[in-house]
């Protein structure tokens, strides 16, 4: 049987007494807690705040996330790719994402400030004006992802090859030109 949270702020005590299986959250706030693979399955955030948790290695098949703050969170190995993906809205704020997947997720208008987004895949996902905000993507992978509108200005270690993504009105900075030359094999100086 589900149950259904509105309005709570949860601390490593509460967690000892409720199941992230199957319940539903609804404007809750989640504060410094090890989340670390947990079953989040089945259950519904909405409106929600996590802030500096981790959860690295949880499970999230068909779990919503409808309007929510990630801050400060480590978030590794996470598989987006099976979630729910009806109303998914997420922002993301100095937080940990290495080698987590978004194969196919539509992120369009995500924020990702500061964040490790290092060996992460965005294969098939549509990234349609993201803002990568200082966030650092070290070995992302981007096939047929699109791309258009989407800001890398200010990010670091951008390499996508441009044959293979949609970048129409994409906006890079000069320091991305080489990871965007790359698969030409071609020498800057």
């Amino acid at each position: 049987m589900s149950e259904y949270f509105e309005d709570k702020d949860f601390d490593i005590n509460d967690l000892n007494k409720i199941s992230l299986l199957g319940n539903e959250f609804d404007n809750c706030t989640f504060n410094n807690i090890d989340l670390s693979s947990i079953d989040f399955s089945d259950s519904k955030f909405t409106e929600c705040k996590f802030l500096e948790c981790n959860l690295s290695n949880s499970k999230l098949y068909r779990t919503s996330f409808r309007d929510i703050t990630f801050m400060g969170c480590k978030m590794m190995g996470l598989l987006f790719d099976t979630i729910n993906p009806l109303l998914f809205k997420v922002e993301f704020d100095n937080c940990n994402l290495a080698n987590s997947s978004f194969f196919e997720i539509d992120l369009t208008k995500c924020k990702l400030i500061g964040c490790d987004l290092s060996n992460v895949d965005f294969s098939s996902s549509d990234l349609t004006q993201i803002k990568f905000k200082d966030c650092n993507l070290f070995d992302a992978t981007f096939e047929n992802t699109i791309l258009d509108k989407t800001d890398f200005f200010n990010t670091q270690n951008v390499i996508i090859n441009l044959d293979k993504n949609k970048v129409k009105g994409a906006v890079f900075n000069q320091n991305n030109l080489r990871g965007l030359l790359q698969q030409y094999d071609i020498i800057m100086k």
